[in-house]
């Protein structure tokens, strides 16, 4: 069912300006997933997204301890070189946000549906495409 799943998936309206924006800068994206990698790679395609993460930067639970353990986060910093405070963990979900502020992450929670512990995330969003505001960084 998990590939069925993948198969039909669609991206959110607003996913692709905010990759297509964030590609632009310079910055790198990656995936981590309590899904399989081999699932999150069918996921992205089907959503045509997937030419935004080089397949070495998308975790799945066969990858790395799930989330809410920090591990898939800090291993796809180890691969940039990047620290914690370089790094911004976004996702729609309680784990992200505990796996973001375990790796010392900062995290935005996509909230589309006012969840009762949103004010566990650093920033909350509506809208993916938020995050390009002026001054959302």
């Amino acid at each position: 069912w998990e590939l069925e799943l993948a198969r039909g998936a669609r991206a959110q309206d607003d996913a692709a300006a905010l990759l297509d924006a964030l590609g632009e800068r310079g910055a790198r994206v990656g995936v981590l997933t309590r899904n399989t990698k081999a699932n999150a790679a069918i996921t992205l395609a089907a959503c045509g997204l997937a030419r935004h993460f080089h397949p070495e930067d998308v975790l799945g639970r066969d990858c790395a301890r799930p989330k809410p353990h920090p591990d898939g986060l800090q291993r796809i910093m180890a691969r940039w070189g990047a620290t914690p405070g370089d790094t911004v963990m976004v996702g729609d979900g309680r784990m992200d946000v505990r796996a973001g502020r375990a790796a010392g992450a900062t995290t935005v929670l996509v909230d589309r549906h006012r969840a009762p512990w949103a004010d566990e995330a650093h920033r909350v969003v509506v809208r993916l495409d938020e995050l390009l505001a002026p001054g959302a960084g």
